[in-house]
């Protein structure tokens, strides 16, 4: 069978038998075509959850072997002298997913190998060049989403690997899509340069604590800094990263140890290669824009949000952390604490002095301490409107695999979209007249509508720009569908919430059960569809009645303590908490 391993139909062979490597090949929209086609698709790799787990472990003793030796190679490239921490919070955010990314692509051609399906493919002839992305945000997006880039990668897997046929076609590539920087126009950008300005001019005694997208709410942020005797700084700077050329010569002195192990031989190789043009090529000229873009010497620095994708800010950080400043992390997500795997908070807290949770920490860690959550200790509570819609909200995955935590992955999308269905179909019909299914804005390729009008014809699918809050306060009850940010939002704001999932794709771990069993109890938690479209048809007539039980409040109460702590002490508290980090320097 011919093996296809990107949605790119040019290297597709359309006649005789064709093997799928995967659902993220075969677009929804293109269905007419690949449907006619005599194909078959190889099973998923990460459906056994436990498999996902082991892989982990081996990444993460990988990435620390590789990070010591690729810390010492930058520091003899650049002549600097820079520890292993330092290099941790500049490249360990990409050295962790490529290393993630390569595997998982290494084990799907494998898996294609060993199935003694694939006969022969086509691959790229590799440009003069290699592909390199310029920063972690741009690896990121086209690791996820861009099929030219995976099929770069997948080209140099079967060639270097063998045993599999192939052919070389000579055809061009989309290399400039998704080199990504902020947009510098709009409103917005403006008065955040204008902040900018006028916030470098203030003396540094006053800019001792820095906050950079810490997930508070302006006018929280702002209270929280007068009461720190700070001057605010609402907006982040927005330092952009040059785009260059890769330097061949230069990555040849990247040089990784030898190695019995297939994929690491393959590491050793790409890695070299890979690596971001902001961490070889233009490092000096992004430390420097790093250093004269934030504050001078800082004592403290908090950020929720760029300890992965914004090199100035990890620059500047990494910079001044190898002089003594604390850098202290924010959670920004839900799932954080509760997901059986979770790389993202592990590779956050590693990098951190401290790590402020909403309520979880891990055992035996010194660095994670729960605090209340700025996002939603701010935020609005929001009233249920008693005749309004019952609105479910989607998730969104991307196509090709991001399987560092414990959640949904994108090639399960087609599953999620029939779960979906099964529920709309389980509704009573009065129920299905008041449901309005609320679309991810990061669909992701998967053409989330399209898969569910054909599914359920008759559901209500909203696609517009509303924002959430208020189309939460013209519905009386919320459908909550993966564990994400917004079920924290909706249950610390005491809206009345059903939530559903496949326990066995989106698995919870073993010392945060009991806060989902609490929930599981009270009717909010469920494992089927179908168990949560009964319960909305018992509730539908008047939710608020059932929410504010004794039995219901109590366990909303044990998982908002858990996972989501808001109090409105909470400036008192992180003052408190802020200034005993800063007299510890």
């Amino acid at each position: 069978m011919f093996l296809i391993t990107t949605a790119n139909q040019k290297f597709w062979k359309k006649e005789g038998r064709i093997l799928f490597l995967g659902e993220w090949c075969k677009l929804y929209k293109e269905r007419d075509i690949w449907s006619m086609l005599d194909h078959e698709t190889l099973p998923f790799i990460w459906k056994n959850r436990s498999r996902q787990a082991q892989s982990l472990g081996y990444i993460n003793k990988l990435y620390e072997r590789f990070l010591k030796v690729i810390a010492i190679h930058l520091n003899e490239i650049h002549q600097t002298e820079y520890g292993k921490r330092y290099w941790r919070i500049i490249i360990g955010p990409w050295l962790f997913y490529f290393l993630i990314f390569l595997y998982d692509r290494y084990l799907s051609i494998r898996s294609a190998i060993d199935s003694g399906k694939a006969t022969n493919t086509w691959i790229i002839q590799k440009p003069d060049l290699p592909w390199v992305p310029k920063d972690y945000t741009t690896f990121n997006h086209w690791s996820i989403r861009h099929d030219d880039y995976n099929l770069y990668i997948y080209s140099q897997l079967i060639e270097t690997l063998g045993g599999l046929p192939y052919e070389t076609k000579n055809e061009a590539l989309n290399m400039s899509q998704g080199q990504y920087d902020p947009p510098l126009r709009g409103v917005n950008y403006c008065l955040k340069a204008f902040m900018h300005k006028v916030n470098q001019i203030i003396p540094c005694q006053y800019k001792e604590i820095v906050f950079v997208h810490s997930y508070f709410h302006y006018i929280d942020l702002f209270r929280l800094q007068i009461s720190l005797k700070q001057a605010p700084a609402l907006f982040s700077p927005l330092p952009l990263i040059p785009a260059v050329s890769p330097d061949t010569s230069l990555r040849e002195k990247l040089q990784l140890p030898a190695s019995d192990s297939e994929f690491e031989k393959l590491a050793a190789m790409l890695i070299p290669e890979q690596i971001p043009t902001a961490y070889l090529e233009s490092y000096k000229e992004t430390h420097q824009k790093s250093l004269e873009y934030y504050p001078e010497n800082p004592k403290l620095i908090l950020t929720a949000n760029d300890l992965f994708g914004s090199e100035g800010f990890k620059f500047w950080a990494a910079h001044y952390v190898s002089k003594g400043c604390k850098l202290a992390g924010i959670q920004h997500g839900g799932g954080y604490g509760s997901r059986l795997i979770d790389s993202n908070a592990y590779n956050e807290i590693r990098a951190c002095d401290r790590y402020y949770t909403w309520g979880w920490s891990f055992k035996g860690s010194k660095k994670t301490q729960p605090l209340a959550s700025g996002k939603l200790t701010g935020q609005e509570k929001i009233k249920p409107n008693p005749l309004g819609k019952i609105l479910s909200l989607s998730t969104g995955e991307p196509r090709y695999s991001r399987w560092d935590h414990g959640d949904q992955m994108g090639s399960e999308m087609d599953q999620y979209c029939r779960e979906q269905a099964r529920f709309f179909h389980s509704l009573s019909p009065e129920v299905q007249s008041n449901f309005v299914f609320r679309l991810h804005p990061a669909d992701v390729d998967w053409d989330t509508e399209s898969r569910l009008y054909e599914l359920a014809p008759n559901i209500n699918i909203y696609r517009g720009k509303k924002n959430l809050r208020e189309q939460l306060k013209q519905s009386r009850l919320c459908i909550c569908t993966n564990n994400s940010t917004t079920l924290l939002e909706t249950l610390s704001s005491n809206f009345p919430t059903l939530i559903f999932w496949n326990p066995k794709r989106c698995a919870i771990r073993k010392n945060a059960m009991p806060y989902y069993d609490a929930l599981k109890k009270a009717g909010i938690y469920h494992e089927t569809p179908e168990s949560a479209a009964l319960q909305a048809n018992e509730i539908f007539d008047d939710p608020w009645r059932w929410w504010t039980s004794e039995k219901v409040q109590n366990a909303i109460q044990k998982f908002c303590g858990r996972f989501a702590i808001t109090n409105s002490r909470w400036i008192h508290d992180w003052k408190r908490e802020l200034l005993d980090i800063c007299s510890k320097q």
